[in-house]
């Protein structure tokens, strides 16, 4: 990442949830450590994103994508 980039990702402290990138069949792709992070590294907004991770009505995926707080992922390991 260049530095600008990764001087985004440092500076949106509200967006540094961590979140966990899945397929639909719910198999684990990557982790980040922040929605702006994801967003930038996959092209998805954040927004979308978001939406995803926190179950939003009629939003399942993001850019063809399940998203999960790492709470929520290490939550479902765990059951």
């Amino acid at each position: 990442i260049d530095k600008w980039r990764k001087s985004l990702i440092e500076s949106h402290s509200k967006y540094r949830i961590p979140v966990i990138q899945l397929t639909k069949q719910d198999e684990f792709i990557a982790e980040y450590q922040s929605v702006t992070e994801a967003s930038i590294k996959t092209g998805i907004p954040e927004s979308n994103i978001i939406r995803v991770y926190n179950h939003t009505p009629h939003r399942k995926t993001a850019g063809g994508y399940k998203w999960i707080t790492k709470e929520e992922y290490l939550t479902q390991q765990n059951d």
